[in-house]
């Protein structure tokens, strides 16, 4: 259909918190696996592997967005996921983190920049 959805009035809309959705649930739109990935305050460096369709991409923007400290990198192989992310980061991430998004590519040319100087 050509139509737009209707998304309604405000009075029709529920706040929600990241705390709920983070929280595991039968309804929860999350694998327990990827809320794992996302909260998980044992590790700072997260490696995400996965066929495709499996899950990665949205366990690393679940995991961005639970960031905390004033920085954080987000890395992937392809720029056009890198773009898409850091758009989501811009619109969603989390309050008072910045998040930077590139790809391996680009992490190596800064690596490589820096060993120059």
């Amino acid at each position: 259909t050509n139509a737009a959805l209707d998304a309604g009035n405000r009075s029709r809309r529920q706040v929600i918190s990241l705390e709920e959705v983070l929280r595991p649930s039968d309804d929860s739109p999350f694998t327990a696996e990827q809320l794992d990935i996302a909260v998980s305050g044992e590790a700072s460096v997260r490696i995400v592997q996965g066929y495709p369709g499996s899950g990665k991409t949205t366990s690393l923007l679940l995991a961005g967005s639970c960031a905390t400290g004033t920085k954080a990198i987000s890395l992937t192989y392809g720029r056009r996921l890198a773009r898409a992310a850091d758009e989501y980061f811009r619109a969603f991430g989390p309050a008072g983190t910045a998040v930077d998004v590139l790809t391996f590519e680009e992490l190596a040319g800064i690596i490589e920049a820096k060993d120059i100087d």
